[in-house]
């Protein structure tokens, strides 16, 4: 008898009759009654056909190499892949194993009509997801005119019982506390210092910084501004704090934004390593400069900013020509950073990352929202059905029931709209990366952003000293401190030209140059 295996999927909006369990029976009998021997069963659930992102459906794939079974049943083709591009490759794959995929419920041949028949359907099962993704957008719209939340709530706020922003008080105190300290001129850093310090997390929960705080000052929600695309409601939300605050917390901004541009360079040049370079021997950044000399020659320099300290402890690094570190930084990632080796590193490391829980936390949250609806439903029917019954009961079921769709709407948006990259596309990302133009600068920037977390510079007796922080990671450990690479530093003689790779949970590269 023919082996053969059977693949069962259904998204988080999966019809009765296409759930695992009937795919399975109906599957089995089509085995029986066509003489297949089933030899084992792959299935997803609560996954979407858009991607090729399954488990279940990848090891299938894997397992198909091996020659162990000549058939692959599904119910319908739109199991098997909603996308057309995914359903070719991965049926071309299976055909080079010696595999078939047989649709149960389609009666698809072997002929020239069946294999147009085919590209029929796989054409519907992606007018489906297209159709569903248009459908979620209108729901959001929906509930958008209903001045509703359709995301996290803003910090400061949580959901009330109408799926509307309601003012969460312990938060709001922490809002307007922020708006109120900067107005009044309290350094920026000062202010992330002390929430952080006092354990107070962003909206996320995470740290603040940067740009979390500047998110928050400048997030119109807060004086009860709703925008959705063409919805603006100047009053769709409860205010936390007045027009006249937030005014002047924007001039503040706008007036320090100002300060900090004046120390920009003056000729408007890109500095490459802006945001990655940093001084070995103090660990402030390193920023470009410029200075025009009277005859308009202009000389550009990457800088430590801890030299511009007043007093007499300033940072006593020396300014590097721009073009001079920026060749050698781009030689050296060339060179040295996009070997074979680092290449499978990374592949991996993106791999990793795109599986991990911070990646796929937004559907989590809204899986979790789901689960507490159902259980709430779950609990005013049975109320219900022991004679507790009103209006306000029925208003309340039905209010329930409508944010279960929406939420169920929002979980398979983020499905749909999420960006997964395979490993043959990240390989050829960074080959193509490692032989491109190096003087073209878009290329620069890919490869200064691709391959490194930050560089230490360190001045040397005869020349500098380099330490790469690479974007890899053999674990989950924080980003190598500074004074950590001051320590390993200490304990490392390199001379000219000569290099080593010490790992410490990330890979650093140490170069004397």
């Amino acid at each position: 008898m023919t082996s053969a295996v059977i693949y069962a999927r259904y998204s988080s909006s999966g019809q009765r009759e296409e759930s695992i369990v009937g795919q399975l029976r109906d599957c089995h009998a089509y085995a029986e009654r066509n003489g297949l021997t089933i030899i084992q069963e792959y299935t997803d659930s609560a996954l979407t056909g858009t991607s090729d992102k399954r488990p279940a459906f990848q090891q299938m794939i894997v397992d198909s190499k091996k020659r162990r079974f000549d058939v692959v049943l599904v119910w319908k083709i739109d199991r098997f892949a909603r996308n057309r591009y995914d359903s070719a490759m991965y049926r071309k794959i299976l055909s080079d194993n010696g595999v078939k995929v047989v649709s149960i419920m389609e009666n698809i041949s072997d002929r020239p009509e069946g294999i147009i028949l085919e590209g029929l359907m796989e054409s519907l099962a992606e007018y489906y997801s297209a159709n569903l993704a248009e459908n979620v957008k209108r729901g959001l719209y929906d509930s958008a005119l209903e001045r509703k939340i359709l995301s996290r709530p803003t910090f400061g706020y949580r959901r009330g019982t109408d799926g509307r922003y309601e003012i969460d008080e312990n938060q709001a105190a922490i809002v307007r506390r922020v708006f109120n300290e900067y107005a009044d001129g309290k350094p920026y850093m000062e202010i992330i210092s002390d929430l952080n310090a006092q354990g107070i997390r962003s909206g996320h929960g995470n740290e603040f910084t940067n740009n979390s705080l500047r998110k928050m000052l400048r997030n119109e929600k807060y004086i009860g501004v709703y925008r959705y695309k063409d919805i603006l409601d100047p009053n769709g939300i409860p205010p936390i704090i007045d027009r006249e605050l937030f005014d002047r917390v924007q001039a503040e901004l706008k007036r320090r934004s100002f300060t900090r541009k004046r120390k920009t360079p003056v000729d408007g040049e890109a500095y490459l390593l802006t945001g990655k370079l940093f001084c070995g021997h103090c660990g402030k950044p390193i920023v470009g400069e410029s200075v025009r000399k009277r005859d308009g020659t202009i000389y550009r320099y990457y800088t430590c900013t801890g030299t511009k300290t007043v007093s007499r402890n300033g940072c006593t690094k020396k300014r590097v020509s721009k073009d001079w570190i920026e060749n050698e930084v781009i030689r050296i990632i060339t060179d040295e950073v996009l070997t074979d080796t680092f290449i499978d590193l990374m592949v991996a490391e993106v791999m990793r990352y795109q599986e991990s829980a911070e990646v796929n936390r937004p559907v989590a949250i809204l899986s979790d929202r789901l689960e507490d609806v159902k259980k709430k439903i779950a609990n005013m029917i049975r109320a219900i059905q022991s004679g507790i019954w009103s209006e306000t009961t029925g208003e309340v079921l039905r209010s329930l029931e409508r944010e279960q769709k929406e939420i169920e709407a929002k979980i398979e948006h983020e499905r749909l709209t999420a960006r997964v990259f395979t490993e043959d596309e990240v390989y050829a990302f960074l080959r193509a990366l490692k032989h491109a133009d190096k003087t073209d600068t878009d290329t620069q920037r890919y490869l200064v952003n691709a391959c490194i977390s930050r560089i230490y510079l360190f001045d040397v007796d005869g020349g500098q000293r380099l330490v790469f922080d690479l974007n890899y990671s053999t674990n989950d450990v924080e980003p190598v401190s500074f004074e950590r690479v001051r320590q390993i530093c200490s304990n490392v003689c390199l001379y000219r030209d000569r290099r080593t790779i010490a790992e410490y949970g990330h890979v650093l590269l140490l170069i004397m140059i």
